[in-house]
């Protein structure tokens, strides 16, 4: 499914999409972690989106031939061993139209662009007691490890619950989509009326 067929299935208000499911092994590394106290972690997975209009399920599954990217959510680490949260970005876009990450209650996303592309990444909020890096630590170490130095960040408003961001390449540019669903579930709750543009 494509960025366009993603934003028409999400609709201009009404949205018939019900129900986010994806697999949890999408939050495992994509690739091994050669530096487990590194703040930040290129770390993608490549994958695609089905919906079911009958039961408004829409299914994110890794898919070596899918339209989108996803960006697996690492946490904070465990605290007692000196290994630091990750901040996740992706590999520099190409052919993909969409990227999604989640779920989240408190994280920042990063569009990262420059002379090599566009990148997106997983911006962790450090928990207490957790000794992770700073969003901005986060966005400044992986412009330096990609070159590239065009950076927004933003954090997706929730108001209750939990969700999952939606990045969709639409007429030139790159727009995002919040979705939101309930503590602990897949159930959309809430669901942006329109994707706007990242600036």
């Amino acid at each position: 499914m494509t960025a366009a067929q993603l934003d028409a299935v999400f609709g201009t208000g009404f949205s018939k999409v019900k129900d986010v499911q994806f697999h949890y092994m999408l939050n495992s590394p994509a690739t091994p972690i050669t530096a487990p106290n590194a703040d930040v972690q290129e770390q993608d997975r490549v994958v695609d989106a089905t919906f079911d209009a009958a039961t408004g399920k829409l299914s994110i599954t890794e898919n070596a031939a899918g339209d989108g990217l996803w960006i697996p959510y690492l946490g904070n680490g465990s605290g007692g061993d000196q290994a630091k949260g990750w901040g996740t970005y992706t590999r520099a876009i190409a052919g993909q139209s969409w990227v999604a990450t989640g779920k989240f209650s408190g994280c920042s996303i990063g569009k990262f662009s420059g002379p090599g592309g566009t990148r997106f990444a997983h911006l962790i909020t450090p928990a207490d007691g957790h000794p992770c890096a700073s969003v901005d630590q986060q966005s400044a170490a992986i412009s330096a490890a990609t070159a590239m130095t065009t950076v927004v960040t933003f954090k997706p408003q929730i108001v209750a619950g939990e969700a999952i961001a939606f990045m969709l390449f639409l007429n030139g540019g790159w727009c995002k989509r919040v979705v939101q669903v309930g503590s602990g579930t897949t159930r959309v709750t809430a669901l942006g009326t329109k994707s706007t543009p990242i600036v």
